[in-house]
């Protein structure tokens, strides 16, 4: 039916035939449609924007084979069971972080995306541009934002609203009969505009990249004593120039936090395997996962709290 019209539209200009079936971020998360046929609000103003101003997902005769050979990928994998996921409805999930959370909206962030696959109720307390450390700049830190999650006179306030919207519903849904894991994602800013790393020999300093983890993850066990506390390293990003301090540097000390404070972090840094060669595949600029990229950053963190799942049940 495509070749019949892309065949028919070949000489009138102007005219675009946009083909989005064989997107695996788009086609296998049902959250993504408010209809059987209709996407919801959000992902309805990522298409059209993708479409009319980017001219993304446009496809002509050169492609059809290519686009084709995609879709039927896609639906071998589905008919092979890669796209079944588990059901992690009695779960709560709170995702405390920077822009890589916090700008994306709904179904088309990465606490969206594992809702709308998995069942669970998730919270997206990001907010974009946040250091994890306290910066001479900015009332914000990874330690003030976890701070607000309980305490709403010390909220910082929020610009662009994520992160007020992802704590006071958490604040009005929270059941600590369910199963709470909370997320702790920051560092793509601390390494940015390199912010003092800090050490253990520093433990309760805001204003340095590890202090200021160790005092949220702190604070987290404080008012939620029965939660599961996760760190996740910074993933990769093209630094503007030369800096002191590299990016391993600042996914190392994640690890270091969680290491000496005996919680889980997980090295996404390693997991997605992003590199400089082939960076376009999973970001949509300098730092900033584009929908495949969040796909798999989801995938990954569903894959942990299977895992988590099944740790439990045998206990």
């Amino acid at each position: 039916a495509i070749s019949y019209l892309l065949a028919g539209l070949k000489e009138c200009q102007n005219a675009y035939v946009y083909y989005v079936g064989n997107q695996e971020w788009l086609v296998i998360n049902q959250a993504h449609y408010e209809t059987e046929l209709g996407f919801n609000e959000t992902i309805a103003d990522k298409m059209l924007c993708a479409t009319f101003c980017d001219r993304l997902y446009t496809i002509t005769e050169a492609s059809l084979a290519e686009h084709r050979a995609e879709t039927e990928k896609l639906l071998e994998q589905y008919e092979r069971g890669v796209y079944t996921y588990p059901d992690l409805s009695d779960y709560q999930l709170v995702f405390l972080g920077d822009s890589i959370m916090g700008n994306y909206k709904g179904s088309y962030s990465i606490p969206g995306m594992i809702a709308g696959l998995t069942g669970a109720e998730a919270f997206n307390c990001g907010e974009g541009g946040v250091c994890a450390a306290k910066t001479e700049d900015s009332d914000w830190s990874a330690y003030r934002m976890a701070m607000g999650i309980s305490d709403e006179g010390t909220r910082p306030v929020s610009d662009k609203g994520q992160y007020t919207e992802g704590v006071e519903l958490f604040a009005a849904d929270y059941n600590s009969e369910k199963n709470t894991h909370i997320f702790i994602e920051f560092g793509i800013n601390d390494f940015l505009k390199q912010t003092p790393l800090g050490s253990s020999a520093n433990p309760e300093t805001e204003t340095e990249y590890y202090g200021a983890l160790r005092m949220t993850v702190e604070r987290l066990r404080k008012d939620y004593p029965q939660a599961d506390i996760c760190i996740l390293t910074p993933t990769y990003v093209i630094p503007e120039e030369e800096s002191e301090h590299t990016l391993e540097e600042y996914v190392l000390a994640p690890t270091a936090v969680a290491e000496d404070l005996g919680i889980t972090y997980i090295d996404m840094n390693t997991l997605m395997g992003i590199e400089k060669e082939a960076y376009v595949a999973y970001l949509e600029d300098e730092c900033h996962l584009n929908e495949a990229g969040r796909l798999a950053y989801a995938n990954v963190l569903i894959d942990y709290l299977n895992i988590s799942d099944m740790v439990h049940e045998q206990e």
